[in-house]
């Protein structure tokens, strides 16, 4: 409504303080790109032993340089074995809580220690990490000036509405 958008006036110092009010928003969470082997583990003792060491094996020819994407594809024994085990980027808190209590601390291009979760043993590269940052205001921006004149326009319209009313 003109009546209504006419008045709307939003200053730079509303979307600043609206931004540091909801920084939380604007935050990103760590990210890493992961490569993982999963071989499956076995019910059996003496299967599951035998499943331990062909995933330390496994890990040792990544570890003395085999590339890993290719050991990927002939070992790993899940879904995305056939990209080179690469699940992509992803949050922390998306993995399963053995695999994120180790790759916390693997810096990117190292291989983590062997990892058992859930019967399953776990092969893990951290190709590359993405740090937790804020998204910067420039870029908020826009998003904030929305928010604040559709917020402003809905309560000079009801106010305008109720002096209608009288």
């Amino acid at each position: 409504n003109r009546e209504v958008d006419g008045k709307l006036m939003i200053t730079p110092e509303q979307m600043r303080r609206r931004y540091q009010e909801k920084i939380n928003d604007y935050r990103l969470p760590e990210k890493l790109r992961l490569r993982v082997i999963v071989i499956h583990g076995a019910t059996d003792p003496a299967e599951q032993a035998v499943r331990k060491k062909l995933a330390e094996e496994t890990r040792e020819k990544a570890l003395n340089g085999q590339d890993f994407a290719l050991l990927a594809k002939s070992r790993s024994e899940d879904g995305k074995a056939e990209n080179g085990g690469d699940w992509g980027w992803m949050e922390a808190a998306e993995l399963r809580e053995e695999i994120r209590q180790v790759v916390h601390s693997v810096p990117a291009g190292r291989i983590a220690p062997l990892i058992l979760a859930e019967g399953d043993w776990y092969i893990v590269k951290v190709e590359e990490r993405r740090a937790e940052s804020t998204i910067p205001f420039e870029e908020a921006r826009k998003e904030i000036e929305e928010y604040l004149r559709n917020r402003e326009s809905s309560r000079l319209y009801d106010a305008w509405m109720k002096r209608l009313r009288k």
